[in-house]
């Protein structure tokens, strides 16, 4: 038998809890269901023809790996619908949801804030205050910073096969610091340059939240699917 840590967030087991429950091929099966359903969901919320989002490839890869990115993509493309519409504290309390892989969201949020978008930032403190709470309810204070230590230990595996700054630092042999300095630069642009439109504001940031997260590979690329919706409309 393989072990695997499970790493996101404690909040996140309760959506798995009725899974495990069922044996692993059934259980692996309604997932992928499920996945393809997130999928169709995120697809129609940014108008993107669902036929183009099965056919691209990291989705391919997400599905037969059984990834929650398909999740966090549903996740984005309505909180890119909301904020597109105007209504920032509603897009900042589901990309709270997004905290699943907070190492995409923290940077995304972190960009719109810089454009000054408080009620976003609001909205997403709020859900992050309930998810957090939740998380301390299930695994307790203790389980909280055991969390930080698989963190810790899983932070860095294969750093150098991913399309992101931290992959181009550890490739070319930089450390940390050459990343850090990468991720700052490119989290500054991406927050103060002028850009026409909403949803180009929102695309930039989650283009260059991909470009700093510290741990990313190809199955979390159809998050590309929604700034791609977004230049061709």
């Amino acid at each position: 038998a393989v072990t695997r840590l499970f790493n996101p967030p404690a909040y996140e087991a309760l959506l798995y809890a009725p899974l495990a429950r069922r044996p692993s091929p059934r259980a692996y099966e309604v997932w992928t269901v499920a996945s393809a359903a997130f999928l169709l969901a995120g697809s129609l919320a940014i108008r993107l023809n669902p036929f183009l989002s099965f056919a691209f490839f990291p989705v391919v890869v997400a599905l037969g790996q059984g990834q929650n990115t398909l999740l966090l993509f549903a996740i984005f493309a309505f909180a890119f619908r909301e904020y597109r519409a105007g209504r920032e504290t509603s897009a900042g309390s589901v990309l709270g949801l997004g905290l699943i892989q907070f190492q995409f969201t923290l940077p995304l949020v972190a960009i719109l804030a810089l454009r000054r978008k408080l009620r976003l930032v609001g909205g997403f403190c709020a859900m992050a205050a309930v998810l957090a709470g939740i998380s301390l309810l299930i695994v307790g204070q203790h389980g909280l910073l055991q969390y930080i230590q698989i963190l810790r230990k899983t932070g860095t595996q294969d750093a150098g096969v991913m399309p992101n700054l931290h992959g181009l630092a550890a490739y070319f042999g930089g450390g940390f610091l050459a990343t850090l300095l990468l991720s700052g630069c490119v989290v500054v642009w991406s927050g103060t340059t002028r850009v026409l439109s909403r949803a180009q504001e929102f695309s930039l940031a989650l283009v260059a939240s991909m470009l700093v997260s510290f741990h990313s590979f190809v199955t979390c690329r159809p998050l590309l699917l929604i700034p791609m919706a977004a230049e061709f409309k």
